[in-house]
């Protein structure tokens, strides 16, 4: 007589077969490390496909028996390696690691408050290091691009935010657009994206923490106080 397994605790003899139908769990049993759902003597590829449910969510396991490789949690990671172990590959069973049954997962917010937005005095103290106002660039003397006194504190901010950028012929618009860094041309010279004029400044180049501090101005809307 053949026996044929599907899930109802009820025998049905059916064309001379006779159909044992063993109704499954509703949830597995909670067997050895790397076995969920099998008691035989090592994971299946049955006990991989659980613990790869209950990693993404879909069935509830113990570390204990599903966390194989000792991570404190129950990832796709656990469900590959349970098969390879299936398959024969010599890979060790590290369920015990966490020591705990069950894993509780703390998330501490750290509350940082944001750094202030540089000041006109900053940045004027920034390009003024860098060289940008020395004779022949944006100094008082043959100014580059029509931008002279460039650190001065009066001349040079109203040449930044209110006169418009003239460069082979075409209008950049303002250097400084208050509340808008990514438009304006000032912060795309310092960047290195820009295609008229050459670099800023022309040799060398600012610390990534000078040109932030420098859009923080600029997006804080660029005061002169």
């Amino acid at each position: 007589m053949k026996r044929l397994y599907l899930g109802l605790e009820t025998l049905l003899p059916i064309c001379g077969l006779t159909l044992v139908l063993i109704a499954a769990p509703a949830a597995a049993d909670q067997g050895d490390c790397g076995q969920p759902v099998s008691t035989g003597g090592g994971p299946t590829a049955t006990d991989a496909l659980f613990v790869l449910r209950s990693g993404v969510g879909l069935a509830s396991c113990e570390l204990l028996v599903c966390d194989i490789d000792g991570s404190c949690a129950i990832t796709a990671g656990d469900a590959l390696r349970a098969l390879l172990i299936a398959t024969g590959q010599a890979l060790s069973l590290d369920c015990d690691l966490c020591g705990a049954t069950t894993t509780t997962t703390t998330t501490t917010t750290t509350s940082t408050l944001p750094e202030p937005a540089a000041t006109w005095d900053d940045v004027r103290a920034i390009l003024g290091a860098a060289g940008c106002a020395v004779s022949g660039c944006h100094g008082s003397s043959n100014p580059s691009g029509g931008l002279g006194n460039l650190t001065n504190e009066s001349s040079g901010y109203n040449e930044l935010l209110n006169e418009d950028v003239f460069c082979g012929g075409s209008s950049y618009g303002s250097r400084v657009v208050p509340g808008a860094p990514d438009s304006s041309f000032l912060v795309a010279k310092l960047e290195g994206f820009y295609d008229c004029g050459s670099p800023m400044p022309l040799v060398g180049s600012l610390s990534p923490d000078d040109v932030a501090a420098i859009r923080s101005w600029i997006l804080d809307g660029a005061p002169q106080n």
